[in-house]
């Protein structure tokens, strides 16, 4: 599966108009099966969706519409062949990311405004602070989408955008035309590739030039791969390592210490009591045993017998 997003965190700049183009032209390839995601809680991609139906036109075969959630979405494993992804205004830095992951191809689309192209500039600075984009796993493309010039067919888009994408280091394709012209397709559920388009909304040529823009843009996009599992993966048993016979280390022969001859024990001596002069001289009747007996009984309490 082959995963592109059209991501600007500006509102209004083209993004659902673009996405359903891709789709279009997608599911015109050969052996082709396309799935537009809508991750706009807007729904445009949706609505669109469901006003084709409503007016009779024949959906392509290989084209589906699903709604998911841009801060709960992962890549899903089979299903389509390619996969597009419109994503909604002021995402988040999880849900950038979130998309990031799942996609290889973001397309930017912007308009010829000062708001417009400042906040492209800044979309595009933080997809490539992304990993999966600075490993170059994710590429990245500018086009311009929603030209009001409806005055001549052979307008061509403002040199002012080539020159910003150069400046942003970002391939340049060119542009959608005719602003005015691809809202009121979008109001019947049609695009500039339908053949059911009326003639005065998209002609021939439109078509043609609508064909060849999405062409340059898709032309290096490499061939879906199969989602199939892979099969398990047998783990690896570690090898015996190699065993080598040592010497034998040398025994270390240890003198033993003398042992300490047994000091005797030394009883300490226990002094006789030291009654102190001033306790003999205001009581000199009494012995030292009487003394002691004053000094450890105050008066007025019995007083045990000292030996």
């Amino acid at each position: 599966m082959f995963v592109i997003a059209v991501v600007n965190r500006k509102g209004g700049c083209g993004k659902s108009t673009l996405a359903t183009h891709l789709a279009v032209h997608l599911s015109t390839l050969p052996q082709a099966s396309v799935q537009l995601c809508d991750l706009d809680p807007q729904q445009s991609a949706t609505a669109w969706m469901r006003r084709r139906e409503s007016a009779g036109h024949a959906r392509p075969r290989q084209l589906r519409c699903v709604s998911h959630s841009a801060r709960q979405f992962s890549r899903p494993q089979g299903g389509a062949s390619h996969l597009v992804l419109d994503t909604p205004a002021g995402l988040d830095a999880l849900e950038l990311a979130r998309i990031v992951m799942a996609a290889d191809l973001v397309v930017v689309p912007v308009r010829d405004a000062l708001f417009d192209r400042l906040a492209a500039e800044d979309t595009v600075a933080e997809l490539r602070r992304l990993p999966r984009v600075a490993q170059q796993r994710c590429r990245l493309a500018a086009l311009e989408v929603g030209e009001d010039n409806d005055d001549a067919d052979d307008a061509a888009p403002p040199a002012g955008l080539a020159g910003w994408a150069q400046d942003q280091g970002l391939p340049w394709l060119g542009g959608l035309r005719h602003h005015r012209r691809l809202g009121r397709l979008a109001d019947q559920g049609l695009c500039l590739l339908d053949e059911a388009a009326p003639a005065a909304l998209a002609s021939p040529r439109d078509r043609q030039d609508c064909a060849a823009l999405l062409q340059r843009l898709l032309q290096d996009l490499p061939v879906p791969a199969d989602d199939a599992p892979a099969p398990p993966v047998r783990p690896l048993r570690p090898a015996a390592l190699p065993t080598r016979a040592s010497a034998p280390l040398p025994t270390l022969h240890r003198t033993p210490a003398a042992p300490h001859p047994a000091a005797p024990l030394a009883m300490a001596a226990v002094a006789e009591p030291v009654i102190p002069a001033r306790l003999l001289r205001q009581t000199p009747a009494l012995n030292p045993a009487g003394a002691l007996r004053q000094l450890v009984c105050p008066a007025g309490l019995p007083t045990p017998d000292i030996a």
